[in-house]
C-alpha cells in the first residue's frame, strides 16, 4: 500500500476531501494536511486526480507518496498481483528484435529454400518443416509491444526487420527460380498461395491476437511461431518463384502475404488493448494511446485496400 500526505490551500483541500469521500477512501483530516492509504495499483490514478484538484503553483501545495514498512490491512492482504506479464518484462523479451540481425535474415533465407523445395515438390510436410526455421514471430510481437509502450522508433525498427526478412524470402526464391527451377505447371501447393480470400485476413487477425496472448501469458513462442511463419513464408516464396514466369500471379501471392502481415499486426495491436498492456506512467500512456489509435486506423485502411486489390 501507499500512504498519501496532501498539503494545499484550504479550498483545494476541500476538493480533495470531497473526492476521497466520493471514492469511499478512508482518510484523516488534520489542520494542515490530509492523510489516506491506497493500494499500489491505484497510486498512479490517484496522483493524477489530486494534481488536477490542487493548484501546485503555490508553495504550500505538496503531494507526498510514501511506502510504509508494513501496513496491517484487509485490503492490503487481499491485493493480488495481476496475472498478465508486466510491460517491462514484455519489452525486455522483444528488445532484441528491434536490432538488425543478419543471422536472422540468413535463417529466414534458409527456411525459404526449404519451403521452395516443398512447394516445387507439392509436399506440404516439407513446407511445414520449413516453418520451424523461420523466425518471423519476434518482429511482429516487437512491433505491437513497443507500440503499446509508446516506443515508436523501436516499433518501426521491428517492422523494418520484418520487411527485411520477407524481402530475403522473396529474393532467394526469385534467384532459385531464375537459375535453377522455373515452374511451368502450377501444382496444388503453389495454387493455394495465389488465391486470396477475406477469410485469410480474419484468420491472420485471430492468429496475431492469439500469438500475442501466448507471450503475455508466458506460453512458449514455438507453436504460435510456426503458425505465423506458415501464413507469411509460403506466399512470399511463391511471389519470388513466379516472378519471372507468371508476374501477375506473383503479385497475387505478394498481396496475400501483405494481407497476412497486416492482419497479424492488427490482431496483435487489438490484443495489447484488450489485455491492457500499457505503460505505467500516465504521460507515456497518453502518447501510446495516440499512436495506437493512428495505427489501428492505418491498418484497417490497409486491410480494406488489400482486399480490394485482391478482388481485381
Amino acid at each position: 500500500m501507499r500512504k498519501f500526505v496532501v498539503r494545499a490551500r484550504k479550498e483545494d483541500m476541500e476538493k480533495v476531501r470531497e473526492f476521497l469521500e466520493k471514492e469511499k477512501l478512508q482518510h484523516y483530516v488534520y489542520e494542515d494536511r490530509l492523510e489516506f492509504y491506497v493500494l499500489d495499483s491505484q497510486t498512479e490514478q490517484i496522483v493524477q486526480k489530486i494534481k488536477e484538484l490542487i493548484d501546485l503553483r503555490f508553495a504550500q501545495s505538496v503531494i507526498e507518496v510514501l511506502k510504509p514498512e508494513f501496513v496491517v490491512s484487509i485490503k492490503a492482504r487481499d491485493e493480488k498481483p495481476e496475472e498478465r506479464t508486466p510491460i517491462e518484462v514484455l519489452i525486455e523479451s522483444v528488445k532484441r528484435f528491434s536490432e538488425f540481425d543478419p543471422e536472422i535474415v540468413i535463417l529466414t533465407a534458409l527456411a525459404s529454400v526449404v519451403a521452395f523445395s516443398g512447394l516445387a515438390l507439392n509436399n506440404a510436410v516439407i513446407i511445414i518443416g520449413a516453418m520451424l526455421l523461420s523466425p518471423l514471430l519476434g518482429p511482429i510481437h516487437g512491433f505491437t509491444i513497443f507500440l503499446s509502450a509508446g516506443k515508436i522508433r523501436l516499433a518501426f525498427s521491428c517492422l523494418r526487420n520484418l520487411v527485411a526478412n520477407l524481402f530475403a524470402a522473396i529474393a532467394v526464391s526469385a534467384l532459385i527460380a531464375l537459375f535453377f527451377y522455373n515452374p511451368a505447371i502450377l501444382n496444388d501447393e503453389i495454387a493455394l498461395r495465389i488465391v486470396s480470400n477475406p477469410y485469410y485476413t480474419i484468420m491472420a487477425i485471430a492468429l496475431g491476437f492469439a500469438s500475442l496472448l501466448s507471450i503475455s501469458k508466458g506460453v512458449a513462442e514455438s507453436v504460435a511461431g510456426v503458425a505465423v511463419a506458415a501464413s507469411l513464408v509460403p506466399p512470399a516464396v511463391v511471389a519470388g518463384m513466379l516472378l519471372w514466369s507468371y508476374p501477375v500471379l506473383a503479385s497475387k501471392a505478394f498481396i496475400l502475404m501483405l494481407e497476412n502481415v497486416v492482419g497479424l499486426l492488427f490482431g496483435g495491436v487489438i490484443a495489447v488493448q484488450l489485455l491492457e498492456v500499457k505503460p505505467t506512467k500516465y504521460y507515456e500512456r497518453k502518447v501510446a494511446a495516440r499512436y495506437i489509435f493512428r495505427s489501428i486506423f492505418a491498418l484497417i485502411a490497409l486491410i480494406i485496400l488489400l482486399i480490394f486489390l485482391s478482388a481485381i
